[in-house]
């Protein structure tokens, strides 16, 4: 994966309360915490599963509505087994199980674990959604609590004074969690071009911060929802 970033980065610890300021996701019943960054969208201030910013929370594959125990081809919800045997959100037949082919982007609200945990506007960040995060903020290297991540600072004006943190929750493969402490791993909720993997948002701890990448769908990711 290229790195498209190149930071001097020291690490910080942080206490979030004085940076992060709670808004309203006007027509969700949830009762998950929401900041307003003057962007597209609202962002919640936890990863999906977790009370607490700094919790790693929960992994799902791309376009599963629960979590699992394993994570691989051989139990991904839109295939059968293998990267070419997809059974939803192909668009290119080579693919495709038996060929099949669809003209699926993003993911579907049913599909979107976001919105059927959540309800309400909650859902996934679209590729675009983390590229304008990663355009109109500031980043530092952090610990919340002993966890290391990166602490996003609006740049918009208005709304400089709010933040949000996404912790290295790594990644699960198999039935083992990866890069645990060391990388954080958040799913968009928009495919490649490459139908057999979907676009996320990677941070690390090195002195390289990525940016938006692809990865195969079977991963077990974090989510942290957005709200319009």
């Amino acid at each position: 994966m290229k790195n498209i970033f190149n930071l001097q980065i020291l690490p910080t610890i942080v206490t979030l309360s004085s940076a992060v300021l709670i808004v309203s996701c006007s027509d969700s019943n949830s009762k998950s915490d929401v900041v307003d960054l003057g962007l597209s969208v609202k962002w919640a201030t936890t990863n999906l599963g977790a009370n607490n910013p700094e919790e790693h929370g929960n992994y799902y594959a791309w376009g599963a509505t629960e979590s699992q125990t394993t994570y691989s081809w051989e139990n991904y919800v839109y295939g059968d087994g293998s990267a070419n045997k997809l059974t939803k959100y192909c668009t290119n037949a080579e693919f495709g199980e038996n060929s099949y082919a669809d003209t699926l982007l993003v993911l579907a609200k049913s599909d979107d674990i976001a919105s059927t945990t959540l309800g309400g506007s909650w859902r996934l960040p679209t590729r675009e959604e983390w590229q304008e995060l990663f355009a109109n903020t500031t980043y530092k290297l952090t610990e919340v609590n002993g966890v290391k991540g990166y602490i996003f600072t609006s740049t918009k004006q208005g709304f400089t004074e709010k933040s949000i943190f996404l912790p290295f929750a790594g990644r699960m493969e198999g039935e083992n969690v990866f890069d645990e402490g060391t990388w954080g791993l958040y799913w968009s909720s928009t495919v490649t071009d490459n139908p057999a993997g979907a676009y996320y948002f990677n941070v690390n701890e090195d002195k390289d911060l990525n940016g938006v990448g692809m990865i195969y769908r079977f991963y077990g990711l974090s989510v942290r929802p957005v709200c319009d």
